[in-house]
């Protein structure tokens, strides 16, 4: 038998359809994962509305008892350009506002190369050069990960 009664199996398709549905509705989507304390996901999902102009929504779900915030930004009817550059002013935004109320980056899926310009918002650069030390001292060679963000001293 199922681990889930009939309800929770709804619930839990109605949750894992939502990335599906929304690329589906929208010209295109971006989602970023963020994470903010749970008692400022209000204000974090306020904010998110005052991101919205007549070609973009921006909406957020997730695992909101521990505060991880899948937010999409959602193309309505941008040339693809236009969209390109919104989107990057938007997430930046986005990222500014998570560490403005006491979050983090990222929830579940990491800093990876398309926040890692966002990681000086966070980490302080005494913290950078810490992971960066560790990453030397752990791969003397640079042979994990050799074209990410501690393989040379100017990312």
């Amino acid at each position: 038998g199922s681990l889930y009664t009939k309800d929770q199996t709804s619930f839990w398709t109605v949750r894992r359809s939502i990335s599906e549905a929304l690329k589906s509705q929208y010209k295109a989507k971006c989602s970023e994962d963020i994470t903010v304390p749970p008692a400022q996901i209000k204000d974090l999902l306020t904010f998110l509305t005052t991101l919205e102009t007549p070609h973009i929504k921006c909406l957020g779900y997730g695992h909101l008892g521990d505060g991880n915030v899948h937010v999409n930004i959602l193309n309505i009817d941008l040339p693809n350009n236009k969209w390109q550059q919104e989107k990057q002013t938007i997430t930046a935004k986005i990222m500014t506002q998570a560490i403005t109320l006491g979050g983090t980056l990222t929830g579940e899926h990491g800093i990876g190369l398309t926040k890692k310009q966002f990681m000086p918002l966070y980490f302080s650069k005494t913290e950078l050069h810490l992971l960066k030390s560790i990453k030397k001292l752990c791969d003397p060679n640079n042979i994990l990960n050799p074209s990410k963000i501690f393989s040379d001293d100017n990312n």
